[in-house]
């Protein structure tokens, strides 16, 4: 019985192959060269592609854009159009089967399931018909609707064909590159005052007007993570679901633009997904849930948190002045040099030991209501360090008095506020200045005996902007 079985299989497959190598190549031995259609890609002006479900219309409308024009008037994925484009104007034959075959129902082709009309400019048209796939060789048959010939193609052309209405929408909700953002703020229901990011300069800031710097890789993940926000679903004018909407507003400006773009967010409508819409738009799109997490963070948390941001191996000047005490540094042709001392030698390892334990250092709190100069110590700071990076302008940073929360009052040329640095991370940096000085005059002789300059008054009632406060800026 097995042996039966065994033989009739082998037969069912030596069938098979004898009919794919009699008819499908039997009639035309060699692929036939040159494309289906004469057309290039720039000629395309619009497509009409049928299946079995509806029929979708796409007009071009700019070298490099696409609408959809039925069965709603909508954008369209220009990544998935242009692929489409590029994939008929370029399409090729494998195989001619036949040149004029009597029956083309055999091959799903009578009543092509897919069809694609190619809208040419000079109001001309060429269609292709798609039909049933081939028995081997991922190859599908069909023709031009113009010509007799049976041809064989990948089949590729029919899984692009087969795409849905939705699949040919454009899922983007904002259309713009970072660079071009200039200022994006969020507020969300409840909330006092909005969060504001602002660019100048190449530099991201929080605050409008200016509080202080933020983290360029923090600013720059909101900003992305709103550009990228996809549609995974698309719901038209009337038929918005019950859910709480604008929840968040979302305000984007962009460079040269005078209104800003408003997206509003709301409510879950499954899991980590949400409701957006565009101010001016009917239409309602389903996303992640993902972008809140980025706007839920804190000031502090868009914050930058380097109390000097520079990068240490673009460093060519450094200056440090420990009360009076200073030193002045210049790299020149990969060597440090003590300007005072040309011809001393530097412990390199040392210099490169200051500059890191310096680019770690991190703000422990900024502070919302700033003290006075005199309250501060950086009337006249106890210890200043200034680097300057290769075709750059000098960065200083001013340590002043300690505070009373075990901290020290310090600020930047960069930062437009007072902020908080741990005493011990002052402690260790200044610990690591010291071998600098040829003739220190004085020494820090343990981690607790910084010499700083003592705070006046009572400030344990200061403002702060710190890690563990959700203060809107």
């Amino acid at each position: 019985m097995r042996f039966r079985n065994t033989l009739f299989l082998l037969l069912l497959l030596v069938g098979i192959g004898a009919y794919v190598y009699f008819f499908e190549r039997g009639k035309d031995s060699e692929p036939k060269e040159g494309k289906v259609f004469p057309f290039s890609e720039d000629q395309i002006e619009g497509f009409r592609l049928f299946n079995e479900e509806e029929m979708i219309e796409i007009q071009r409308v700019d070298p490099s854009g696409w609408q959809i024009t039925k069965p709603i008037e909508t954008e369209a994925d220009p990544s998935a159009v242009n692929g489409l484009a590029s994939t008929l104007s370029l399409l090729r034959a494998d195989r001619v089967l036949e040149e004029n075959p009597p029956d083309l129902s055999p091959y799903g082709l009578e009543d092509p399931p897919l069809r694609a009309q190619i809208l040419l400019k000079g109001e001309k048209e060429q269609e292709l018909w798609v039909g049933e796939k081939s028995p081997i060789g991922y190859k599908v048959y069909a023709k031009r609707a113009d010509e007799p010939r049976l041809l064989l193609v990948s089949e590729n052309l029919q899984n692009t064909l087969e795409k849905s209405l939705f699949d040919w929408r454009d899922k983007r909700i904002f259309h713009f590159e970072i660079s071009e953002v200039e200022r994006i703020s969020w507020f969300k229901r409840g909330s006092s005052e909005p969060i504001v990011l602002k660019k100048e300069k190449d530099r991201w800031y929080l605050g409008d007007p200016i509080v202080h710097l933020a983290d360029p890789e923090e600013a720059e993940k909101v900003v992305s993570s709103i550009r990228n926000l996809r549609a995974s679903e698309f719901v038209e004018g009337g038929e918005r679901r019950d859910v709480e909407l604008d929840v968040w507003s979302v305000l984007v400006q962009l460079q040269g633009r005078p209104d800003p773009m408003q997206l509003y967010l709301g409510g879950s409508v499954g899991e980590d997904k949400i409701q957006a819409r565009l101010l001016g738009k009917d239409t309602l799109y389903v996303v992640s849930s993902k972008v809140v997490e980025d706007l839920e963070q804190t000031p502090f948390d868009l914050a930058e948190k380097s109390v000097l941001p520079f990068k240490r191996w673009d460093v060519e000047k450094i200056s440090i002045r420990d009360g009076d005490s200073q030193i002045d540094l210049m790299k020149k042709e990969g060597k440090w040099l003590d300007l005072a001392n040309p011809q001393k030698e530097l412990d390199e390892a040392r210099i490169d030991d200051f500059l890191s334990k310096l680019s770690d250092m991190e703000v422990a709190q900024y502070l919302k209501n700033i003290p006075s100069s005199e309250e501060s110590g950086l009337e006249n700071p106890i210890f200043e360090v200034r680097v300057a990076e290769e075709g750059q302008e000098e960065k200083i940073l001013d340590v002043g008095a300690p505070s009373p929360e075990n901290s020290v009052f310090a600020n930047n040329n960069l930062e437009p506020k007072v902020f908080l640095i741990q005493k011990e991370e002052v402690d260790s940096l200044r610990e690591a200045s010291q071998p600098l000085f040829p003739n220190l005059a004085k020494e820090i002789k343990d981690a607790d005996s910084i010499p700083l300059h003592e705070a006046n008054g009572d400030s344990g009632d200061q403002g702060s902007l710190g890690a563990q406060e959700n203060t809107q800026q």
